[in-house]
């Protein structure tokens, strides 16, 4: 294995960490009562992929932002934009 390859699997590690410690506090919790309603069925595994991707109209990875003053409440509005078909 290279170490660029290395590097990437190290990257995606502390990535899913930062998500399974986001995953348990109440602004997790807030933001999958925003995305309940949007569809049938469990929506849960799409936030997790959605929070560490980056998202095309916040101009970065949601996760990234969650942490930063503000940042929950322009994910939370992201968020409910998506639900009003308002943003892809």
């Amino acid at each position: 294995m290279t170490s660029a390859t290395d590097a990437f699997i190290a990257e995606k590690r502390a990535l899913l960490d930062c998500l399974e410690r986001f995953a348990t506090t109440a602004d997790y919790q807030r933001l999958v009562e925003i995305v309940a309603p949007l569809a049938a069925g469990d929506l849960e595994p799409w936030l997790a992929e959605w929070l560490i991707t980056r998202a095309f109209g916040l101009g970065e990875r949601p996760i990234d932002m969650v942490v930063r003053p503000g940042g929950m409440q322009a994910v939370e509005q992201h968020l409910m934009q998506i639900g009003a078909g308002g943003v892809g």
